[in-house]
């Protein structure tokens, strides 16, 4: 089923059915004897504060958590937390498409803004490319759901991923960590923690390498490796504590990735024109097997980031004052194959670089009556550079494309929470942000052309709370955030250089609680949401008078309502058993979406709302069953981890199979062990043990051809670390 409006009546049983069962587990019986839940803290509200007293639906994954799990990057907690998809971008493997509560963007350029933000050590991470993070050597992933819009800003309407490495400890020590694995993996990490100097000075170097052949194979070439991957990674942390009046630390990192390509198969329908069997593609020229696929080119994408975030605290009588300085760099070169056959067709070269520095004070108030609050202004300043080359040989194109955007954002926020009672309080907040941007587009076929415009956002939020014991605490708020507008990534025209988007915005319903129970063996968090999504940025039909004809442009249509039920669970089942489990619920439909899709030149719009909207998902679910078996010598560790996804569509405004995922049921495993002394730790682990080979995106280029990437099949692995 592609697409089906669900009743009230339904949607509403299905949800309360969930919910009941899920506010059902408290009540089963658990020994006494069983070990407490340790408290979780997090900076969610850029403060430190215990998860279950932030009323806000985050999932918190500890450094633990992600080595049980075997976690490499982000892409590793895709359907962990309910309602979340994190995966790559089909074309571009280092380049993100992340997705939380229905609200996504699948577009690699750089004139489109994200709609899940990604921030490291307290800087945002502007671009979708270079955003899937490697996770060594990290502290703890956040996964906040819902708009992000009063304390970090523009371009998060749907959630944010706050990733913090691991500080010095001050102890000289480190870590070496070797894995191998299937199709050619091997990796080494290591990091060396430097002893205290200078009475408040400590250090840490954290290195990396890693290689990968990947499972993809070439029948043209019969290369094994078309989607390697050689990555390379360094941080290094600078870290001072003083008396307790300041406190600073200075965080460099640099990654280098020389990858293969984003191998992707034809899967052209009848019709276009690259479709096989047609007049351009022989039958014997693409694969049926989704990692088989024949290319002509030898595919690459190569990315080189550095980064650099100084953060500095004043902690004063009343409060702290924060500082927060990020700079970063990124260059990346993607040679890709676009029509997915042995047949020289449609090659694409991108040379794309992008800066950004960004800049915030904010006061954290830390006073002893009703009212505390969080208050700041922030800066950010980008510019991106881009040079392609397109070739369609058959029509003998050769497209020269250069393209730049330079933008700054400046903004003005606060945060306030009022104890109405010595059980509630009230949550009130807004941020005011310009966006200013300049942008060059020049090809071809297409003459130099410039634009300039100015945008400006208010985005509220108003919350309530009620602690209803020290374990319970009920919340409800209404959030909004805001995807700033921008300009034509692709204009085929100059005349539509200068034409804007206006900004995507989302309010945003939740109802919500947080309980502990049983002496706290017992975890369950819930939250039902509800988007009003509005202005969509998408492409449409406008007239041109200047050329006296129709064409497409990137334009604001009608909006979608999201509304849905997230629960998670976590719980010791017995003294060395603990569970963990999470569900999300979801549904989504376009409204008042009205739109051009002919192509033909002439204005006819009609209502398009039967489309489903990309990377929602109906339902999402994960469990997660983790043993500690002590021996004489140390623990031995099992987990097991099940994720469920319901079929959803992997790009935009399409309805035919071909762009569907279906159904996903898959399960990962790992076995560990770990001597008493924490000294080393050994683990044999698999990921996708079911075998699962759906894909991870699809699209189509016009008419032109359609395209699909599939996800790995089962890989495996071992790894051993040594801590010294």
């Amino acid at each position: 089923m592609k697409y089906a409006a669900l009743s009230a009546n339904r949607n509403a049983t299905r949800l309360t059915a969930i919910a009941a069962a899920l506010a059902a587990v408290p009540t089963l019986g658990l020994a006494q004897s069983m070990p407490a839940l340790e408290e979780v803290v997090v900076v969610a509200q850029k403060r430190e504060q215990s998860l279950q007293e932030v009323p806000v639906a985050v999932t918190a994954f500890s450094s633990e958590a992600l080595d049980n799990n075997a976690v490499l990057n982000l892409n590793d907690l895709n359907a962990m937390s309910p309602n979340v998809i994190l995966q790559p971008a089909g074309a571009f493997p280092n380049s993100s498409a992340f997705a939380i509560r229905g609200i996504t963007t699948l577009d690699v350029e750089s004139t489109a803004e994200p709609t899940v933000g990604v921030v490291m050590d307290g800087v945002n991470i502007a671009r979708n490319v270079g955003a899937l993070l490697d996770l060594f050597d990290v502290q703890q992933v956040e996964v906040l759901r819902g708009p992000q819009g009063t304390l970090y800003g523009g371009n998060n309407i749907g959630g944010l991923i706050n990733v913090t490495s691991k500080r010095p400890s001050g102890e000289l020590g480190g870590a070496v960590k070797v894995a191998a694995g299937s199709y050619g993996l091997q990796s080494a990490q290591a990091y060396l923690d430097t002893p205290t100097f200078g009475d408040s000075w400590s250090a840490k170097v954290s290195v990396g390498t890693r290689r990968y052949d990947g499972v993809w194979e070439n029948p043209v070439s019969g290369a094994d490796d078309l989607a390697k991957e050689d990555v390379k990674t360094f941080r290094g942390t600078l870290q001072y504590e003083g008396d307790g009046l300041l406190d600073a630390v200075l965080i460099v990192d640099h990654v280098s990735e020389d990858n293969g390509g984003g191998p992707m198969a034809n899967v052209s329908l009848p019709g276009m024109t690259f479709a096989p069997g047609g007049y351009f593609v022989s039958p014997d020229q693409v694969s049926s097997d989704p990692h088989k696929v024949p290319t002509d080119v030898d595919l690459f994408s190569k990315l080189d980031t550095t980064g650099a975030a100084l953060e500095a605290n004043l902690h004063l009588d009343s409060g702290t004052v924060t500082s927060v300085t990020g700079w970063r760099a990124t260059d990346n070169d993607t040679l890709s194959d676009f029509d997915g056959s042995a047949a020289q067709l449609f090659t694409t070269y991108r040379d794309t670089s992008h800066e950004q520095l960004s800049q915030e004070i904010r006061f954290a108030s830390e006073l002893d009556g009703d009212l505390n609050y969080v208050a700041g202004v922030y800066y950010f300043w980008q510019e991106f550079q881009k040079d392609e080359v397109d070739d369609i040989y058959p029509f003998f194109v050769h497209d020269v494309i250069d393209q730049q955007q330079e933008s700054t954002t400046a903004a003005v926020f606060a945060q306030a929470d009022y104890l109405l009672t010595d059980r509630q309080t009230l949550t009130l907040g807004g941020r005011y942000s310009q966006v200013k941007k300049d942008y060059q587009f020049e090809s071809t076929s297409v003459a130099y052309a410039e634009a300039s415009d100015t945008w400006n956002n208010f985005s509220g939020k108003l919350g309530w709370n009620f602690q209803y014991s020290d374990e319970l605490m009920y919340y409800a708020s209404w959030t909004q955030g805001f995807r700033s507008g921008g300009y034509t990534g692709r204009p085929n025209l100059p005349e539509l250089v200068s034409i804007p988007t206006d900004d995507e915005t989302v309010d945003s319903y939740e109802l919500g609680l947080k309980s502990d129970w049983f002496n706290k063996r017992l975890r369950l968090n819930m939250a039902a949401f509800y988007n009003d999504y509005t202005d969509l940025q998408v492409a449409t039909q406008i007239y041109l008078e200047s050329i006296n004809r129709f064409t497409s442009v990137q334009g604001n249509v009608g909006g979608a309502d999201i509304y849905g039920l997230e629960a998670e669970l976590e719980a010791w089942a017995t003294d060395n058993l603990r569970v963990m489990a999470a569900v999300g619920l979801m549904e989504s439909e376009y409204k008042d979406f009205y739109l051009d899709l002919t192509a033909d030149g002439v204005s006819n719009p009609t209502d398009q709302s039967h489309f489903d909207l990309p990377n929602a998902p109906e339902t999402t679910a994960s469990l997660t069953v983790e043993y500690r078996l002590p021996v004489s010598f140390g623990t031995f560790t099992l987990n097991g981890r099940w994720n469920y996804t319901s079929e959803m569509l992997t790009t935009t405004l399409k309805d035919e199979d071909i762009f569907y995922r279906d159904t996903q049921s898959r399960a990962d495993a790992s076995v560990a062990f770990e001597d008493y002394a924490g000294r080393y730790r050994l683990a044999l682990w698999g990921k996708n043990l079911t075998d699962e080979v759906d894909i991870n995106n699809s699209f189509a280029v016009g008419s032109l051809v359609a395209l699909q990437v599939a996800q790995p099949g089962t890989t495996y692995g071992v790894d051993f670390t040594y801590n010294f």
